[in-house]
C-alpha cells in the first residue's frame, strides 16, 4: 500500500499518542487531529478515508482498514473517531511512502526555467549590443541609417535570429548610454561617439 505524507505522518501520530503520559491507541476526533497537525480537516478526512476504503479492504467494512472510524454508514466526518487497527493484515502488508511532489516543484521549475529565459534574453542582449557597436565603429565619420543598422546587425549575427524589435530596443538603449548617437540634422542617421 502506497502512503502520502499525510497518510504516513497521521499513523505515527496516532500510533505514538499518549495519555497522561502513556503512550495509548485511543481513537482521537478527527478534528482534534487536523488541529493538531494544523491541517484542513478534509484532507484530513480524505486521507483517513484512503486508508480504510482502498482496494485491500474488499468488504469496504470501516473496521477492516488500516485505520478505524467510529462510522457506520460509510460516511467520515470531523467529528469521527479514528484509531489504529492493531488487527490489520494483509498479503500485501508493506507501506510504502510517496514523497511529495507537485506545487513546490512545479514552482522551483517555474522559476528555473524563468531564470534561464532571463539569462538567454541577457545574452542575447550583449550580442545584439556589441554587433551594433562593431558596425557603428567600422563607419567612423560615415552616417548609417537606422534601416541599414538593423539590417546589418541581423544579417552579422549566426547565433539567433534577432527581433527587428528587438534591435531597435538595443539601438535606444546604447544612445541613453552615450555610445552612439542620432544625427542633429537628421533623426534617421546615427553615427558613433568615439
Amino acid at each position: 500500500m502506497n502512503l502520502t505524507l499525510l497518510q504516513y505522518i497521521i499513523l505515527i501520530f496516532i500510533e505514538n499518542k499518549t495519555v497522561n503520559g502513556e503512550i495509548t491507541n485511543a481513537p482521537i476526533k478527527i478534528i482534534d487531529l487536523a488541529q493538531y497537525l494544523d491541517v484542513n480537516v478534509n484532507l484530513v478526512i480524505t486521507d483517513v478515508t484512503g486508508m480504510i476504503l482502498n482496494s485491500f479492504n474488499k468488504t469496504q467494512n470501516m473496521s477492516e482498514g488500516l485505520v478505524i472510524v467510529d462510522s457506520k454508514d460509510k460516511k467520515i466526518s470531523e467529528s469521527n473517531t479514528v484509531s489504529l487497527n492493531m488487527n490489520f493484515s494483509h498479503v500485501n502488508s508493506k507501506l510504502s511512502f510517496i514523497p511529495p511532489s507537485g506545487k513546490k516543484k512545479a514552482q522551483n521549475q517555474d522559476t528555473e526555467k524563468n531564470k534561464e529565459n532571463n539569462d538567454v534574453m541577457s545574452m542575447q542582449h550583449m550580442i545584439i549590443d556589441s554587433t551594433i557597436t562593431r558596425i557603428m565603429k567600422g563607419r567612423i565619420g560615415k552616417q548609417t541609417t537606422h534601416s541599414e543598422l538593423i539590417t546589418e546587425t541581423v544579417r552579422q549575427i549566426e547565433l539567433f535570429v534577432p527581433k527587428v524589435d528587438m534591435v531597435k530596443f538595443r539601438i535606444e538603449s546604447l544612445i541613453e548610454k552615450k555610445i552612439i548617437k542620432r544625427k542633429d540634422d537628421n533623426y534617421d542617421q546615427y553615427e558613433y561617439i568615439s
